[in-house]
């Protein structure tokens, strides 16, 4: 009668390294998988729409892990991220919170969205980090030039 699939995704899905593997960026082959495993949550809210079930991608940010205290310092990355808490309090709300289904098929950023709904009390937040990271503007370019063209249209009547 219903469900929620909450994949957790990385930012590398959607975003380049400044630096190579070994030197503080991520493997081509991590990306890759992390970009394919972002679109799921998109695809499965359109074939599933109206069934009850639900499927969100919860990216978490830079969180302090083990793995990033023994692995990854050695690539330049410091073991400063947010509790790992952050991303257990988000999936928490998305299984339980009634306003949950509104955010069907999108990324959640952890981080932000515990932060800015008070999910971890006594939490300062996001911090500001040096993280190897390029966005890529693509998709919200793309929608830029979509909404100038559909004004353009609807001027000329």
């Amino acid at each position: 009668g219903g469900g929620t699939i909450v994949n957790i995704t990385s930012a590398s899905g959607y975003a380049d390294p400044t630096k190579p593997a070994g030197e503080g960026g991520w493997g081509m082959g991590y990306g890759i998988s992390k970009g394919a495993f972002q679109r799921i949550a998109g695809f499965l809210a359109v074939e599933l729409a109206g069934t009850g079930v639900h499927c969100y991608n919860v990216q978490p940010g830079l969180i302090a892990t083990e793995r990033i205290g023994q692995d990854m310092a050695k690539c330049g990355l410091a073991n400063d991220g947010a509790p790992m808490e952050v991303v257990a309090k988000v999936v928490g709300w998305l299984v339980s919170s009634d306003e949950a289904p509104a955010l069907d098929g999108s990324t959640v950023e952890a981080q932000f969205f515990c932060h800015e709904r008070g999910l971890l009390p006594g939490w300062e937040g996001p911090r500001i980090h040096q993280n190897n990271i390029r966005y890529d503007p693509a998709p919200a370019n793309l929608q830029a030039l979509e909404d100038a063209l559909a004004a353009r249209v609807a001027a000329a009547g």
